[in-house]
């Protein structure tokens, strides 16, 4: 096998789980959307959702930050640049 088939291989295998991943997030974003529509609390939405508050927080920072068009590819990309700012603040 010639190292190049195997590197397209394996970039076929990251995008296909880079593409869950954005697929996972969005449907999360468009959950936590909807939850907050219905004026649930965060700490509520975390728990009905099975995930972290922080994480929620993050989310809901993302969705006001793009009111009131609340498009979905927009919220997404906030939300990234938020997780990347917040995992350089760590480091």
């Amino acid at each position: 096998m010639l190292l190049t088939e195997y590197d397209e291989k394996l970039h076929i295998e990251n995008e296909k789980d880079i593409s869950f991943e954005e697929g996972d997030s969005k449907r999360l974003i468009k959950q936590v959307k909807a939850k907050i529509g219905m004026g649930q609390e965060l700490g509520r939405i975390a728990e009905d959702l099975v995930e972290e508050r922080t994480v929620i927080e993050k989310i809901a920072e993302a969705i006001a930050h793009n009111a009131p068009d609340y498009n979905i590819d927009k919220i997404y990309k906030e939300y990234m640049n938020i997780k990347i700012i917040d995992k350089d603040n760590r480091s």
